[in-house]
């Protein structure tokens, strides 16, 4: 059973469970919002890419070679860090530069090669904080990239990644995109569970928890932060 309480309601002992929704969530605590630069063509990408995942219409990358990884790595590399490199320097080179893996000795264009040479570097783009990873089950032997970033803090770089890529033509599947869609356009909901100690955050990288702190003591110490959590208090549906 659900329903309102006001903050005597739940603390300082009574151990209760409740739910917010986001949007409200993000006006009450701005700083827990997914800021995107360019929100409206993000959304318009995940929709696209839920809609191609509906339809299982992936084109898959015909023939993945060393040269098409490092010009992949490029984009995703350049957009994650905000870096801006000559563009005299061609897409392998540039991969020297930031890799030390040893891409000497191989054709850059041979599939089996690329096979080879990603023994060592297949399964992530170097790129540890946006799990960026190339398989090959589509059913004609072809690759297909997936971009995984719903158990990480770097969601908004994340999908300013997977935008680049998307506007660059690059191919990609974008794991639980309806449920970063969901986040993005704030229409899902946030569970809030009691930890009574600290102070409230995200449990880890779990976008769907908020952890709530001792709101007495919180009060005590920072009385801005207290009414937030009062004003979350009022606001969520808690289970009784």
């Amino acid at each position: 059973m659900k329903s309102r309480h006001t903050i005597s309601g739940i603390e300082p002992s009574v151990a209760k469970t409740g739910m917010i929704k986001r949007r409200e969530l993000n006006k009450i605590f701005p700083q827990y919002k997914i800021e995107i630069r360019n929100r409206g063509d993000a959304i318009r990408m995940l929709k696209h890419l839920i809609d191609i995942e509906n339809d299982g219409d992936w084109a898959g990358q015909d023939a993945m070679s060393i040269r098409t990884y490092c010009k992949i790595f490029r984009k995703a590399s350049e957009t994650f860090f905000h870096q801006q490199h000559d563009e005299r320097l061609d897409d392998i080179d540039y991969y020297r530069q930031q890799k030390s893996d040893n891409i000497d000795g191989f054709d850059p264009d041979s599939v089996v090669d690329f096979k080879r040479f990603a023994s060592g570097s297949y399964g992530e783009l170097g790129l540890s904080q946006i799990h960026i990873k190339v398989i090959d089950d589509l059913t004609d032997g072809r690759s297909l990239i997936v971009i995984e970033m719903i158990n990480t803090t770097f969601i908004a770089e994340g999908i300013e990644l997977a935008l680049a890529l998307y506007d660059g033509g690059i191919e990609f599947k974008l794991a639980d995109a309806d449920k970063i869609l969901s986040m993005v356009d704030e229409s899902d909901n946030v569970h809030l569970c009691k930890s009574g100690i600290g102070t409230g955050d995200r449990q880890n990288s779990n976008w769907d928890i908020l952890m709530l702190p001792d709101i007495a003591a919180i009060r005590q110490e920072d009385e801005i932060a207290g009414r937030q959590y009062e004003e979350l208090v009022r606001m969520a549906e808690w289970e009784s």
